[in-house]
């Protein structure tokens, strides 16, 4: 072998395991620079979801604050006078404060009236079984907080459900207490949707239990847990978030390598 094909050789050698490790490099920079806005996004979107859920309970208690101590419901507490639903929970009404359900409980735990609202048709609907007893069960966790109780629950049927409460007193919040009045909403398919407008992403309910983080070639899916307020199995929120920021620099990184002058074939005639 002659001493120019030795340095060709040589070059060749050279240029090739450069070029690996050039792509290598600028790959692991590219890639994990990507990855790491990608996981910021999720992040991101994972605690505006979280945000909007609190915002909504915060909502609920307002307004469960407001009629709590209440004259009105006060005396409906204990006469179960219907002017009062229908003066003040008229299917306008439960719209308006965008309500699933009503219950009033007895200081002794028992239901006293309760009132399913379907918000998809804005329609009173029938409660579904065992509703009144899963939520009148919280009466002692309520009891025990001076304002009443907020949080999630799962209903016997599986649906996830915004509840709060308060202690059901006068105007001028004295008591003794008439017992509690509960409002919520259901967490179901069609506040999930309306969530979802909020962020970058779609939500859904998970099983629990399943990885924080999963990965397709278009999607991350992304899961986090959140306590019951009966203390039963957490319920599962997920979040399914396009990975429009690693494609981007996928394609942004092929483009870079196309165009490199270290890997263009000019390149390879200058060092020649």
């Amino acid at each position: 072998m002659t001493l120019v094909k030795k340095i060709l050789l040589l070059f060749l050698t050279f240029f090739a395991l450069f070029t690996v490790v050039f792509v290598y490099i600028s790959d692991a920079i590219w890639q994990n620079g990507y990855l790491r806005l990608e996981h910021r996004e999720v992040q991101l979107e994972t605690k505006r979801a979280q945000l909007a859920m609190d915002g909504e309970l915060s909502r609920l208690h307002t307004l469960v604050e407001d009629w709590g101590p209440w004259d009105d419901t006060y005396d409906f507490a204990r006469t179960l006078n219907p002017s009062f639903v229908q003066k003040n929970l008229s299917e306008a009404a439960l719209t308006n404060m965008k309500l699933s359900y009503v219950l009033v409980v007895a200081p002794d735990g028992r239901p006293l009236y309760e009132q399913a609202f379907d918000l998809s048709t804005n329609k009173y609907a029938a409660p579904g079984p065992g509703q009144a007893q899963a939520i009148a069960q919280l009466t002692p966790l309520s009891d025990a907080q001076e304002k009443g109780l907020s949080g999630l629950l799962r209903l016997p049927d599986g649906t996830p459900l915004l509840v709060t409460s308060h202690p059901i007193l006068t105007s001028e919040r004295a008591g003794p207490p008439r017992g509690t009045l509960w409002f919520a909403r259901r967490a179901d398919a069609d506040y999930l949707q309306e969530l979802s407008n909020l962020v970058q992403g779609d939500l859904f309910w998970s099983e629990p239990h399943l990885p924080v983080r999963e990965e397709s070639s278009d999607t991350v899916y992304a899961r986090w847990e959140m306590p019951v307020l009966d203390a039963g199995e957490p319920l599962a929120l997920g979040l399914t978030v396009p990975r429009a920021i690693v494609q981007a620099g996928q394609a942004q990184h092929r483009a870079f390598l196309m165009f490199s002058p270290a890997l263009t074939p000019s390149s390879f005639q200058l060092y020649l």
